[in-house]
């Protein structure tokens, strides 16, 4: 099932190693979940009698359905922000594990096999599916790389692969072109976890505002509840 209404970037989708019609589906599991449920159990303890009751159950059940069918889609696209961080920590070590051999003496793509055989994480080991498999079909190391990257909207892969290709294919010096790729990426990397170190710091006082919140509801419902009814 395809729900146009709910926008989804194929990246995200292909990052996450799902499909569009699976997502839609959990989506509506959770919606209906989130609204049947909610609506049942005010119902029970006697919150939906009456017009005035009925109406504020209904109004709720439907909020919690729609924010439940919104969040399957929204933590996709928070899985694939999270990879894509990893990733770019990653490609900033390997650019460095590649210079450092380079500067050993060895060539740029066994450097580059080399280095990819190094990490452990997921994004190494996607790297060196990916080199593998190209070695296998004779084809470039640099054109997967970037055929990667596009897939899963990798913008320091693709970048890297691009520098290096060009490199190689204009003569320029290809290691001093990766330190700069290097060192950029690692100050962009830098400059974005510092971006989500201070929205984590703004988002702390989230919780409190809405405890905040809840007690004034908790305290004046009451009052409001005898003012109504004496109307």
């Amino acid at each position: 099932m395809n729900l146009a209404l709910v926008a989804v970037d194929e990246r995200d989708l292909a990052l996450a190693d799902t499909s569009r019609a699976e997502v839609s589906r959990k989506a509506i599991i959770a919606a209906v979940t989130a609204t049947v449920l909610p609506g049942t159990a005010m119902a029970f303890v006697g919150l939906a009698d009456g017009p005035g009751g009925t109406f504020a159950v209904a109004s709720v059940s439907i909020m919690f359905g729609f924010v439940s069918f919104r969040g399957t889609f929204a933590r996709i696209s928070a899985v694939a922000r999270r990879k894509r961080s990893e990733f770019d920590l990653s490609v900033a070590v390997l650019l460095d594990l590649v210079n450092i051999q380079m500067a050993g003496g060895a060539g740029l793509e066994t450097s580059l096999l080399s280095a990819a055989s190094l990490g452990d994480s997921w994004a190494f080991g996607a790297i060196r599916t990916t080199l593998t498999n190209a070695q296998a079909a004779r084809l470039s190391y640099w054109d997967v790389l970037i055929d990667l990257g596009g897939k899963w909207g990798i913008t320091s892969l693709t970048e890297m692969a691009h520098a290096a290709r060009l490199s190689g294919e204009h003569g320029s010096r290809v290691r001093q072109s990766l330190v700069s790729k290097s060192s950029s990426l690692r100050a962009r990397n830098l400059a974005a976890k510092e971006f989500e170190a201070q929205q984590r710091t703004e988002q702390m006082g989230l919780p409190m505002v809405l405890l905040f919140l809840s007690f004034l509801l908790f305290v004046g419902y009451p009052a409001m509840s005898q003012t109504m009814g004496s109307l």
